[in-house]
């Protein structure tokens, strides 16, 4: 309230009569012109100060778009980690399959060794006792 209260008052007091006359210190058009001006004044302070509020108004709203598109990006985010955690579970029970599989083909691969190997000594026992008789036979004979 400086500028303003301050012209006020003093066109107030202009317009008091001196206390020696009775007669007006200022004309009106004296008190005219003072209070356009303190008028004038008083609009260029409230346009700058709806300036500044438009100003304001217009970071507010710039911060909020930047908060929203990064609340979106972090929701974004969120939504992929869910997946690649999805995905990679599934690669993991893919994997543990396999590994259980690989297991499965090991034990039976031993298993057909095995049973190669019994065979392998069962037909070699076999051949052994047909060269064995037939060196006999060709021995007797």
């Amino acid at each position: 309230m400086g500028a303003a209260a301050a012209s006020s008052s003093l066109a107030a007091s202009e317009l008091m009569p001196d206390e020696a006359s009775d007669d007006v210190v200022t004309a009106p058009d004296e008190i005219d012109s003072g209070a356009s001006e303190a008028l004038s004044q008083a609009l260029q302070r409230l346009e700058q100060a709806l300036g500044a509020l438009e100003s304001a108004v217009d970071g507010h709203g710039e911060r909020l778009r930047r908060a929203a598109a990064l609340e979106h990006e972090m929701q974004q985010m969120a939504l992929d980690r869910s997946e690649l955690a999805q995905s990679l579970d599934a690669a993991e029970s893919r994997i543990a399959t396999a590994e259980t599989r690989a297991d499965d083909l090991a034990h039976v691969n031993r298993e057909v060794s095995a049973g190669l190997a019994t065979a392998i000594a069962t037909v070699r026992g076999v051949l052994e006792r047909n060269v064995r008789e037939g060196e006999d036979e060709d021995g007797a004979g």
